[in-house]
């Protein structure tokens, strides 16, 4: 298949050994066979080097690469650097890809010309499978039609993940784009918001090449609870407000395109330690200090959506000194009441 391009399929692997056979194989059972396997072991303490070297060893197709515990990110991009394809693949090393997943990718943009294609995939939980996925219609889109969808649902795994997408390594290398080491949330997206500022072209699929194994206790099933997460979480928001303004889409939407500030501020809230629940009895048991940090990240919330122009500084002072008004009201009004009662 030499006419066909070489794609570099990129998997970092960190103590995988019980799941790195399924995901490996795989691979190297595509229906498109012109690729190169790229495994990243990524400082495991279990057996998957020893796993890697033995399916390197089976099949020439396979590479290898040995390194310090550097995190997923860092992996990535150690596989970006030794790749030689004309497009890149990723996939996590717990998951799966259907048998046509590579060639629909390459098909879909050799035919296209397009610089990013895009799928659904399969959800995996214990036994269930579930389609997730979000623009309707296959075919190709212009890039401003594609941001346009994914204003609609930006916090969409669909557009925030890499391994349900292809990328061209020219523009990858051309560009010096990297996954960031430093982000632990939302990395892959801001890879995504990044390539998409030299695209041209989308080609949307509708069919689902990937299998996303949600394990209980994957990394990526871990809840991100640092100190720091507001501040993450601007940084997401900045690269996706550059993306808008960089294909000039910002000023048109600006109110739909700082929704996501709003989207992800909300979603913290639901992820805020607040207590715990004893085991003998059930009760719920508040922590003074939970309660101290909830109050605290109330205040960076508020910061969060004023800075994105979602709440108003003089509204808001506004409306607290109506509350306040309004509160000794009712207070006023109590005693009156109590006053009256005892005359």
């Amino acid at each position: 298949m030499k006419k066909y391009p070489l794609v570099s399929i990129i998997v970092p692997v960190y103590n995988a050994e019980a799941y790195l056979e399924r995901c490996v194989r795989s691979i190297l059972q595509q229906t498109y066979e012109n690729i190169e396997l790229i495994l990243v072991n990524d400082g495991s303490t279990d057996n998957s080097l020893a796993a890697c070297q033995r399916f390197a060893a089976e099949d020439a197709r396979v590479i290898v690469i040995d390194k310090p515990n550097g995190g997923v990110s860092d992996s990535r991009n150690c596989g970006i650097a030794k790749a030689r394809g004309k497009y890149l693949q990723f996939a996590d090393s717990d998951d799966w890809l259907a048998p046509e997943a590579t060639a629909l990718l390459v098909q879909r943009a050799e035919q296209s010309k397009c610089e990013f294609v895009i799928a659904p995939f399969y959800r995996v939980i214990e036994r269930i499978l579930l389609v997730n996925g979000h623009i309707k219609e296959d075919g190709k889109y212009t890039i401003a039609e594609f941001a346009l969808e994914m204003m609609k649902a930006p916090a969409n795994f669909y557009y925030g993940v890499m391994w349900n997408k292809l990328y061209r390594r020219d523009i990858v290398r051309e560009n010096n784009l990297q996954c960031s080491p430093e982000i632990s949330w939302c990395e892959d997206f801001i890879f995504n918001l990044q390539y998409l500022c030299y695209v041209k072209h989308v080609y949307v699929l509708q069919e689902p090449i990937y299998y996303y194994f949600k394990r209980r206790n994957s990394l990526v099933a871990t809840e991100m609870r640092s100190s720091n997460i507001y501040e993450v979480k601007r940084t997401v928001f900045r690269y996706y407000k550059a993306f808008y303004e960089a294909i000039g889409l910002y000023d048109d939407y600006k109110g739909r395109v700082n929704m996501y500030m709003l989207s992800v501020a909300a979603d913290s809230l639901f992820r805020l330690p607040v207590g715990r629940i004893d085991k003998d009895d059930e009760e719920i048991i508040f922590k003074e200090e939970l309660l101290e940090e909830l109050q605290e990240k109330g205040e960076e919330l508020k910061a969060f959506l004023i800075e994105a122009n979602l709440i108003d500084i003089e509204e808001e002072r506004t409306a607290r000194r109506k509350i306040r008004w309004q509160h000794k009201y009712k207070n006023n009004q109590t005693k009156h009441k109590a006053k009256r009662k005892r005359k």
